[in-house]
């Protein structure tokens, strides 16, 4: 039986002849006000955001306002959204809407109008001035895989806040998207864990349109024998297997980046992994929050190198200790009295390590990441979330000038692959783990680590959360 969400907007559909695919019909009566649809290539994306937008356009007036509703169609560039742009265009003629003002000019600002009723345009987020500060009742995010926090927060959100009801569809691939897609992604269709979002994926060969056999599609297992599994899934599958193997699932642009500058009243630590790549993080304490305010990451370095860096920064006077790797002897012979203060001119400051195993220790980062301890009368609801079924807080905060440490916590740092092509819940890549080591280190001695008595752990596998053939 057909809900009564769709059955409301069918005959709409019916009356232009487009009859849905089944990943394409729920996003068609779907009550959020955001939406998230990641895709194959050829899945069909720009059909599905136009066929998803045009009755909303059709629906009604803003609330109170003689001003006829405002709509966009967003890219990175005015180029990109075109393709949806006439999608809508010719599915509102099909179905017999007047639009009087229609411009399409070579270069910039596409728009379609039908006074009273609608004015859609087409955005570029890499051109501020076409976001001019006016309330928008819905708007299609074309490529959204390119989107960027400050974008989404600082310049398209605003526009949607200032209306009740107003509507976001974000439409993007995995392939070459950037870290917030990819979060959302990971909070919205696989965790499933944002109550505010709506969101699936669809692989390219559910597009039985254009693929008519589906997985068993003769175009489709030409892609599958000549690429690479792990590519073959991203591109194709819409799902990102690397999420399975990511160590801090739990990192979340949204709750863990920010601006976080260096507060001159406040003691700085400053945590540091030696090695092929010299990674060093500076942090503070606000509370129960640590502040990761800056980041030194020299490869290849040595620890003369980060020292003679570290000196120059405008936290450096306000350092307590510096935590060091506990095995790495040298290199914390150097920082606490060394050559070089002296070459320098400069004063050591004091030196702390202890012995912090890896899994026990990524455990302690995680109590910081999605912490369960918080007072749910004074804590913003905006600041809450739900991970893996538990509600929590972020407590750790990264400046988001931290582009090695942000990128080793949401894409780099991985779990071990296992010849069963499933992921080892024990054992990590030594590799894209120097500013992870660096912030184990740091976290532990700030808020105290005990290496458990318990015998080892047997490992055990862990399996991917989605069924699709890889």
């Amino acid at each position: 039986m057909e809900d009564a969400a769709w059955l409301a907007v069918k005959p709409l559909y019916d009356a232009v002849g487009f009859t849905p695919l089944p990943k394409q019909k729920p996003f068609l009566h779907s009550q959020h006000e955001k939406n998230i649809l990641v895709g194959g290539v050829g899945a069909g994306k720009s059909l599905t955001s136009a066929q998803y937008a045009w009755p909303r356009v059709l629906s009604k007036p803003l609330p109170g306002s003689e001003r006829t509703p405002r709509y966009w169609l967003v890219g990175e560039n005015f180029e990109i959204p075109r393709v949806e742009f006439d999608f809508i265009y010719e599915t509102l003629i099909s179905y017999g809407i007047p639009i009087p003002v229609y411009n399409t000019p070579k270069d910039g600002r596409w728009e379609m109008k039908s006074p009273g009723l609608f004015r859609l345009e087409t955005k570029s987020w890499t051109n501020p001035e076409s976001l001019h500060s006016r309330p928008v009742q819905g708007m299609i995010i074309c490529e959204a895989g390119l989107l960027t926090p400050f974008v989404w927060y600082e310049r398209l959100l605003p526009r949607l806040s200032r209306v009740t009801g107003a509507w976001a569809f974000l439409s993007g691939t995995l392939e070459d998207a950037g870290g917030f897609f990819k979060d959302l992604v990971r909070d919205v269709v696989v965790e499933g864990n944002r109550d505010d979002w709506f969101g699936l994926s669809m692989a390219t060969w559910e597009n039985t349109i254009r693929f008519p056999g589906g997985l068993e599609d003769p175009e489709i297992q030409k892609l599958r024998d000549t690429t690479p599994p792990d590519i073959f899934m991203e591109r194709y599958g819409a799902i990102p297997k690397s999420l399975a193997a990511l160590v801090y699932r739990e990192f979340s642009h949204t709750y863990h980046v920010g601006d976080h500058k260096f507060d001159r009243n406040r003691p700085v630590w400053l945590w540091t992994d030696p090695g092929g790549g010299y990674a060093a993080n500076a942090a503070q304490i606000h509370g129960q929050d640590v502040y990761i305010i800056d980041e030194i990451h020299i490869e290849p370095g040595t620890t003369e190198r980060v020292i003679e860096e570290a000196i120059k920064r405008p936290w450096w006077k306000k350092v307590e200790y510096v935590v060091r790797d506990a095995t790495q002897t040298e290199a914390g012979a150097i920082w606490a009295g060394g050559h070089i203060w002296a070459a320098l001119g400069a004063e050591a400051r004091p030196v702390r390590s202890q012995k912090v195993p890896i899994e026990p220790g990524i455990e302690k980062v995680r109590t910081v990441l999605h912490s369960g301890l918080y007072d749910r009368e004074d804590t913003a609801p905006e600041d809450i979330w739900e991970f893996q079924g538990r509600k929590g807080v972020a407590r750790l905060h990264v400046d988001a000038r931290c582009k090695h440490t942000i990128g080793e916590f949401s894409e780099g740092y991985k779990r071990t692959k296992l010849r069963s092509g499933e992921y080892s819940d024990r054992d990590v890549v030594k590799r894209n783990d120097h500013h992870m080591d660096a912030i184990r280190y740091g976290i532990a001695d700030l808020l105290g680590f005990a290496a458990p008595s318990r015998p080892a752990a047997r490992k055990v596998q862990v399996r991917y959360i989605d069924s699709r053939p890889d």
